[in-house]
């Protein structure tokens, strides 16, 4: 496809960041087929299209970032259940097969993890996948996500652990725990820990309570700054985010595509990484310049002020 050609900022404002992101994120699907009330999925969903990538599109990613061997991980996941898109396994394939040398791993709700998905995650070359599984209770998991087949959830997830241990090793599998206002019990979390410790698990991430996204998660806390020289987030100044229809986001708290950098269908992935556009929003966040009152990351928890 015929990319457009952007100018480029000064060598001064390439300070910081590397001149092309070693980490992506792909946007495969944009689908979930849960209802978390700590995800703004449930409410974004209703006001913005949803998809899955298309194949010439995620080929042609594949192709730029296989010129690229600074590139370190390509995680075909952004704000969605990545077991949502019946591809993912061939896709896992085909990002290990373009670009070897990465490293690529995945985070799901576990809930699609049935027999055969099971196998072919574990044969695959997938280097580890985080499994998101906020409670142990089934009362607990209805009233967090609206399911009601939590025993079934959490067998097919048990299974796969086991599998994994068996087949993968210890470090293939990560848990991943956030306490919920309202919902966990500090009783329950540590149920939750010891059950998945007593299956093997070493890595067990546990978050004490969720963000809001930026704000994005209208019933929690808001944060508001009024200026802004940081931001803690992992691997900020080396990733770049790319949704299912190609428009790349400033990063996965932008779930209402706020900050549009560009479009991998319209210029690479290169150009959008170094662009004015992108160079401005850089300098925004180090509290240079002059950011607009409604800008991102002012409701961000992650921002340093």
């Amino acid at each position: 496809m015929q990319k457009k050609t952007l100018s480029f900022p000064s060598p001064e404002l390439l300070t910081q960041r590397p001149p092309f992101p070693r980490k992506v994120m792909i946007q495969t699907t944009s689908r979930c087929n849960s209802g978390c009330v700590f995800c703004p999925y449930r409410e974004v969903r209703k006001e913005f299209p949803q998809g899955e990538m298309e194949e010439d599109l995620f080929q042609s990613i594949l192709d730029e970032l296989s010129r690229y061997k600074e590139v370190e991980r390509v995680i075909p996941y952004l704000m969605n259940e990545p077991l949502c898109d019946k591809r993912i396994i061939s896709w896992i394939y085909r990002i290990k097969e373009r670009l070897p040398w990465v490293q690529v791993h995945i985070l799901t709700n576990g809930i699609n993890l049935h027999s055969r998905l099971r196998k072919e995650l574990l044969n695959s070359p997938l280097d580890w996948v985080g499994i998101s599984i906020h409670a142990i209770r089934a009362d607990t998991y209805r009233r967090f996500t609206g399911r009601e087949d939590f025993p079934e959830i959490l067998r097919r997830i048990t299974l796969f652990v086991q599998e994994a241990m068996e087949k993968r090793g210890e470090d293939f599998v990560m848990i991943n725990i956030t306490r919920v206002p309202g919902f966990l019990t500090e009783e329950e979390k540590e149920e939750a820990i010891l059950y998945w410790k007593n299956l093997g698990v070493k890595r067990i991430e546990y978050y004490p309570a969720p963000v809001s996204r930026a704000g994005n998660i209208t019933w929690l806390s808001r944060i508001r700054h009024t200026r802004i020289k940081g931001c803690r987030s992992i691997w900020r100044n080396e990733m770049i985010h790319i949704l299912y229809h190609g428009e790349v986001v400033l990063c996965c708290m932008d779930w209402r595509r706020e900050m549009v950098m560009g479009n991998v269908r319209e210029n690479s992935l290169k150009d959008i990484w170094n662009s004015p556009r992108y160079m401005e929003v850089e300098s925004w966040i180090r509290g240079e310049g002059n950011p607009p009152p409604d800008f991102l990351c002012f409701r961000c928890e992650e921002a340093e002020e």
